[in-house]
């Protein structure tokens, strides 16, 4: 007998490392946002009488049922209904304090641990008080949470919210597609990232509870992760508005209002009934836009282009260029197509003699690689259908040529940028101006 068939053979040792996001909640809670609305009522939120939830959309949402015209208040959500920091730091001080004594020099790394095992703490309330349409106040969890806090916990643990295809999933079930980026390898470490902090967790945090499995604690991170966007608080998931999909042509627009804390949205434009109200998620490139929230745009809808290097290939670049050291202590590289991103800049600082050679280096190796996907990629990507993968490696082909053809103008060498890269482009020839970008 070999030692995988001792072992019960690969495929199951496999299927025991896979991580699986729960099941079964699917008769838990009102998916239809009803019960929602109404807690949210109660807590002093506004909710525009004719903004209704659909399960019929593509991913679910809000639609208007009846006319609504612009410049219309459609949701107003109080701060103190919102799963925010400052607001949980309250309510489970106990567990982030806990959380202090965590592995990490980071203390946002400590937060952000914190944060995903306090909603863990609510989805498993909702779970455990096996809440149902008519049982819907069990949802609430103890006093101290916003009573709304239960009924978004209830909903996402129905079937209605799926995650099955997010990319992390996809990671933890060994099912990632293999291409010529460096996307595959960043959502993996990102995703087994998770598992860490979670058996990090365990060891460290007496509070935590026991029963409370890996498989709730990775769908409390993804429902943080694709669910939360900044304020004047920090991150925050705020209810009701976490309904909202994005689009590149957005009907809606939401902002915080600094002086109450409040989140509001507010129609931009007159609205037909039947329509799904929409807001931006930001200008963010379809490989960020994979990467956090498992979807992308089509081409012509991406605002922007990015590419990023790991840590690893920007030293193996480095190396070529005798930059070992100049390099080692870097953070990955992300570049963009419409500005110097951070990480670029930090490049540019601490190698500013051989910045853009390094820099173009890496761009034409890995332009290299993709060349001969070149002319399917911008085939593929020429209609609404395309997979994520090839608008993934789409957006990164279009954003490493124009780093080069920039970098070749700045050396002299005749080329011709996009307009749509002249804002990047004058960023970079400040730079070289200014000595920092040796070309």
């Amino acid at each position: 007998m070999s030692s995988d068939d001792a072992e019960g053979g690969p495929e199951k040792r496999a299927r025991k490392d896979t991580l699986r996001l729960p099941r079964g909640f699917a008769q838990r809670g009102d998916p239809s946002a009803g019960a929602l609305r109404a807690a949210l009522l109660r807590g002093a939120a506004l909710w525009h009488e004719g903004l209704k939830r659909s399960q019929a959309l593509q991913v679910p949402g809000l639609v208007v049922d009846q006319p609504i015209a612009a410049d219309t208040v459609l949701l107003r959500i109080p701060k103190e209904l919102h799963f925010s920091r400052p607001r949980c730091e309250e309510i489970f001080k106990n567990l982030y304090e806990a959380c202090e004594a965590l592995p990490s020099a980071d203390p946002e790394k400590r937060a952000e641990a914190a944060d995903a095992l306090c909603f863990a703490k609510v989805l498993q309330s909702c779970a455990a008080e096996k809440c149902t349409s008519t049982a819907q106040r069990e949802c609430q969890g103890p006093s101290t949470w916003p009573e709304a806090w239960g009924h978004v916990a209830a909903t996402l643990l129905s079937n209605v919210e799926d995650f099955a295809d997010h990319p992390y999933v996809a990671a933890w079930e060994g099912r990632m597609p293999q291409l010529c980026s460096a996307e595959p390898e960043l959502i993996a470490a990102q995703a087994q990232y998770v598992r860490t902090v979670y058996g990090c967790l365990q060891s460290t945090v007496t509070e935590m509870p026991k029963e409370l499995d890996e498989g709730l604690f990775a769908f409390s991170w993804l429902c943080l992760l694709t669910r939360r966007f900044r304020g004047p608080e920090g991150s925050a998931l705020v209810p009701g508005v976490d309904f909202l999909n994005h689009s590149s042509k957005p009907n809606a627009a939401s902002e915080w209002d600094e002086a109450s804390g409040s989140i509001v949205v507010t129609s931009l434009v007159d609205l037909q009934p039947g329509d799904e109200v929409c807001i931006s998620y930001g200008n963010l490139s379809n490989p960020l836009l994979f990467r956090t929230y498992g979807f992308t745009l089509p081409c012509e809808f991406e605002p922007c282009c990015s590419c990023t290097f790991t840590q690893e290939e920007l030293v193996a670049g480095a190396c070529a260029e005798a930059a070992t050291a100049q390099v080692q202590d870097l953070p990955n590289l992300h570049l963009n197509s419409s500005f110097v991103t951070d990480e670029l800049a930090e490049l540019l600082q601490a190698y500013p003699s051989g910045a853009g050679k390094l820099l173009r280096l890496l761009c034409a190796e890995r332009l290299e690689k993709m060349d001969e996907k070149s002319k399917e990629l911008k085939i593929s990507t020429s209609t609404n259908h395309a997979s994520h993968a090839s608008r993934v490696l789409r957006s990164e082909y279009l954003c490493l040529r124009l780093h080069v053809q920039i970098l070749d103008e700045l050396a002299g060498q005749p080329s011709e940028t996009s307009t749509s890269a002249q804002d990047l482009k004058h960023e970079l020839q400040l730079l070289h101006q200014a000595g920092m970008l040796a070309v």
